[in-house]
């Protein structure tokens, strides 16, 4: 090999690492820049925060966790123990359009224990009727029904 290519070669080698070393070294500024900008936002001046305070809110929020875990085991049992005892009407979705009239619900003599009326979506559109929950027929009750019948 000449010396001519060597020097060219050579040349080629050092015009390469002098641009990886410039990208290299602009990313890097990027970065040590980026980290300036998060301690920055990250500072709190004039604040004096001691191990002390850092306790203090650590037991504080573990006393809240274990009275939300509380809370959830609660809810939980409650909401399951009702959900299998739970009788009564459950509609997913009810429409009403126009004119119609629409009544969801139980009826007869309902006392206070009555089961619930559960509708995850009622819709009642144009000048329609819909109401929904427990009617006790004893009564008035009965009065409204034949109304809402169209008696």
């Amino acid at each position: 090999m000449s010396c001519r290519n060597k020097l060219s070669q050579s040349q080629t080698t050092l015009d390469s690492f002098q641009e990886i070393t410039s990208t290299t070294m602009s990313e890097l500024s990027g970065k040590v820049e980026a980290i300036a900008l998060a301690v920055d936002a990250l500072s709190i001046s004039g604040v004096n925060i001691t191990e002390q305070d850092v306790e203090v809110v650590k037991r504080t929020l573990d006393e809240h966790g274990l009275l939300l875990k509380q809370c959830l085991v609660f809810c939980t049992s409650a909401m399951s123990a009702a959900h299998v005892s739970t009788s009564g009407t459950q509609v997913k979705h009810a429409k009403a359009m126009e004119h119609a009239r629409q009544i969801i619900g139980n009826f007869g003599a309902i006392k206070a224990d009555a089961p619930p009326v559960v509708v995850d979506t009622a819709e009642a559109g144009g000048s329609s009727f819909q109401p929904i929950g427990n009617i006790d027929l004893t009564g008035l009750g009965q009065d409204a029904l034949n109304f809402l019948a169209g008696k």
